[in-house]
């Protein structure tokens, strides 16, 4: 049975530190603008490498793909993933960005009808989603003043078969792309690690994303909650201590290049 205070008391934390408000696209090399229409190409100009060929990606998702935290406001991870695979000088990356904070898997799938978002995924050579922390989230909102295990378990069966729904619909718009699916992690571990009902959820949440995953050919789970468990160093936005700050985007942007680089960088480059 779930500790009830410790629960109700981490939930308050969490739901007065997450700001849930669904935004918009936004535009290159300008303030974030709310926007439907618009996304973000995280950089125009792109050094010439040294096979002149370029590498496409579109990534897609919640707050985490927007970039929220990044006091820079260039895309969070995307600025470093874009650093990363420019500095190998073996591709020219071109990343488009259409992250939106608050988006949960649903929403994600209702914006997978859109025609800019279908046209630069049908060009892509990978497509990296984050999504599923919003899903959590509305488990905690629903059910605040009497939560229980099960109704985490029941809300991770559907957005299991919602994820499936997603990968789904990427495959069907291009078949050829990687899809980069980046898993959850605890912002509050080092205030709630003695939590075990917390890390419970994060962990069967996590596997049923990479169960997912495991589905789809060409489709892999980036795992990043071991970044901020073992981490001594702040990797939080001060402002909100949910999202990731510039370190914290950094080290996602170095993993997630990390299977970029063990699979699309590799395909494209010995082709």
């Amino acid at each position: 049975m779930v500790r009830k205070f410790t629960f109700l008391f981490f939930c308050l934390i969490l739901l007065s530190s997450c700001n849930l408000k669904e935004g918009g696209f936004f535009e290159l090399k300008k303030q974030p603008k709310e926007s439907n229409d618009s996304h973000q190409v995280i950089k125009e100009d792109q050094p010439v490498g040294l096979l002149n060929e370029e590498i496409r990606i579109t990534s897609a998702g919640d707050s985490l793909t927007q970039g929220v935290g990044d006091s820079t406001k260039s895309g969070g991870y995307l600025p470093y993933l874009q650093k990363a695979i420019e500095e190998d000088g073996m591709l020219r990356p071109r990343i488009y960005n259409f992250g939106v904070k608050g988006h949960r898997t649903d929403q994600l799938l209702n914006k997978l009808g859109k025609k800019d978002l279908i046209k630069h995924i049908e060009k892509s050579d990978a497509v990296v989603v984050t999504i599923g922390g919003n899903d959590v989230m509305k488990v905690f909102r629903e059910n605040i003043t009497n939560l229980k295990l099960q109704d985490f378990n029941r809300e991770k069966e559907a957005y299991r078969a919602r994820l499936f729904q997603l990968l789904s619909k990427i495959r069907s718009i291009n078949n050829e792309a990687d899809i980069y699916l980046v898993g959850l992690y605890n912002p509050f571990y080092k205030w709630t690690s003695n939590v075990k009902e917390l890390k419970l959820i994060l962990d069967e949440w996590n596997q049923a994303t990479e169960d997912s995953a495991n589905h789809f050919s060409k489709c892999y789970f980036v795992k990043i909650e071991d970044i901020f468990v073992s981490s001594k160093e702040n990797l939080l936005y001060q402002d909100d201590y949910f999202h990731p700050n510039d370190r914290g985007y950094e080290h996602m942007g170095s993993r997630i290049y990390q299977a970029l680089n063990q699979h699309t960088l590799k395909r494209i480059i010995l082709n």
